[in-house]
């Protein structure tokens, strides 16, 4: 709130009053404070297991059986910062730069098709049940390939990391002509989210159970650029889960001709 006198002469005749609504920027700056704090505390964790475990080693303080698994743990931490910083750097592109990405009409049933062979086997071998429900008929929407790819690869990544021993998944693509809409569904037997931490799911570095959930891999920013991914994509989201239970998610885009 701003107020300026309006005089003519010596005396004031009134004032001009400014007032500012600041809620977005103090949100705006709430939030990148937040990410940074965020950003410094996921970097810091594997930083200091490099760290440590290389200390160990380098003074001789680990048995010859032990280098390999040391070595492992080393290189597994070091996947991870590099995972983070990726997916940061995404994040900061789908944040700043919309108009960088081209979009053009592309088939997204054949990328699904894809997607799904790529994953088959990596779900095979956590003893998963993968099944697929796609179109038989080509599915063209304007976009960005690889983000929804990425999209969709993020979705799947949870449904798997995030599955119970001999869980299922379900990836279909349905059709609305009437409404010229194709929908991504993911649906899984996981481990399923409380009803009250739905809203947050989509922000940054959120994780339910934040002490369990770094044992299932990931970088927390996952859902964040799904998030980011379809609102340059003017696309929905809706996300359906049960604690215990399992996960549904369903991104609706519209399709071209």
């Amino acid at each position: 709130l701003m107020a300026t006198p309006i005089s003519k002469k010596v005396s004031p005749t009134g004032c001009t009053i400014l007032v500012l609504d600041i809620t977005e920027k103090v949100k705006s700056e709430k939030m990148r404070r937040e990410f940074s704090a965020n950003v410094s505390h996921e970097l810091k964790t594997p930083l200091q297991a490099i760290s440590g475990y290389s200390e160990l080693l380098m003074n001789g303080l680990v048995s010859d059986d032990d280098i390999v698994e040391f070595a492992k743990k080393i290189n597994s931490e070091s996947l991870r910062m590099s995972d983070l910083i990726n997916d940061i750097i995404k994040l900061s592109q789908l944040d700043e730069q919309y108009d960088v990405f081209k979009k053009e009409s592309f088939d997204i049933n054949q990328l699904c098709k894809e997607l799904f062979e790529r994953y088959k086997p990596i779900t095979e071998k956590k003893r998963l049940d993968f099944t697929s429900d796609f179109p038989k008929n080509p599915l063209n929407i304007n976009g960005v390939p690889f983000l929804i790819e990425e999209m969709i690869s993020n979705l799947i990544d949870n449904a798997i990391n995030y599955n119970k021993p001999n869980g299922s998944i379900n990836f279909s693509l349905i059709e609305n002509k009437k409404s010229k809409n194709v929908e991504i569904i993911i649906s899984d037997t996981g481990i399923g989210i409380p009803e009250d931490e739905l809203p947050r799911v989509f922000e940054r570095f959120y994780r339910i159970e934040k002490s369990k959930s770094r044992d299932f891999g990931g970088t927390g920013i996952g859902l964040a650029i799904v998030k980011h991914t379809a609102q340059l994509h003017n696309a929905s989201i809706n996300i359906d889960s049960e604690l215990g239970v399992g996960t549904t998610i369903k991104i609706g885009i519209e399709t071209s001709d």
